[in-house]
């Protein structure tokens, strides 16, 4: 069986709008963000009206990893009052790709 490496990783950058945009469509079971000046709203919950109450507010120049995602569009976010240029990084690992010599 030919080893296939499933650690895909990718590095974002998005422009922020005043309201909940969903990130964009990639594969990953987390997601690693660092804050912008002013900070950055996430959220997973579309359902609700007022997202705020359930986001995470990840203020600048801080890193936070959300875990047990399937794509990076289960997360949306929005600018804080500062820059709304935003990076973030999708990292994929699969446990169930056999192991090397399986």
């Amino acid at each position: 069986m030919a080893f296939t490496n499933k650690n895909i990783c990718k590095n974002k950058q998005i422009t922020l709008s005043t309201s909940y945009q969903e990130l964009a469509n990639q594969e990953c079971s987390e997601i690693v963000v660092v804050g912008p000046s002013g900070g950055v709203y996430i959220s997973d919950d579309s359902a609700v009206a007022d997202q705020d109450d359930t986001a995470f507010f990840v203020p600048a120049n801080e890193i936070m990893t959300f875990r047990g995602l399937t794509n990076a569009t289960n997360l949306s976010a929005k600018r804080g009052s500062g820059t709304p240029v935003f990076y973030y990084r999708t990292q994929f690992y699969s446990s169930l790709t056999p192991a090397i010599g399986g």
